[in-house]
């Protein structure tokens, strides 16, 4: 079974249904759009009890790989990744991994196909102007160049741009 379109937030009855997981290792932050990943398992099986949430799926696995070396998951029925925030085994080493959604990574390929004109980013590199805020302004061409006018404006306030696209 594949999901799609928004489930955000929906519980699923999938009544103990096996699930294909991929377990991951990855040192990138959190807000970070695309993740490294490294230290990939093989495939394996996760079972839910009666219901799980999209978001936070709580999975059963038997253990037959070391859980401690893993933080990331691929979920492949829900083609979404989450970031493991929890392991908690029984004595009979049944293992649940308490997870949570990584919407960013889940969804980087439409969030990079979008076409946005960003006014702020956090990233100091790309960005040359300070706002009043403290935040840094995003701007497009660095390449700017000043002209003083013999004679000035008459209006102080406007101010004359030429793009070249």
């Amino acid at each position: 079974m594949t999901l799609s379109g928004d489930l955000s937030s929906v519980i699923l009855q999938l009544w103990g249904d096996d699930m294909t997981i991929t377990l991951y290792h990855t040192i990138s932050e959190q807000d970070a759009l695309i993740k490294t990943l490294t230290s990939a398992s093989s495939d394996v099986t996760a079972t839910v009890r009666d219901a799980v949430d999209i978001l936070s799926p709580i999975l059963r696995i038997q253990q037959t790989v070391r859980l401690d070396s893993y933080n990331y998951l691929y979920i492949l029925e829900f083609d979404r990744y989450y970031w493991i925030r929890d392991i908690v085994i029984d004595r009979t080493g049944l293992s649940e991994l308490h997870c949570e959604c990584d919407v960013l990574m889940s969804h980087a390929s439409e969030i990079l196909a979008c076409n946005a004109v960003f006014d702020r980013t956090a990233n100091a590199d790309i960005a040359n102007v300070e706002t009043a805020d403290g935040l840094q302004r995003l701007q497009a061409d660095q390449d700017i160049d000043y002209y003083e006018f013999d004679n000035g404006l008459t209006y102080p306030e406007r101010i004359i741009m030429i793009c070249n696209v």
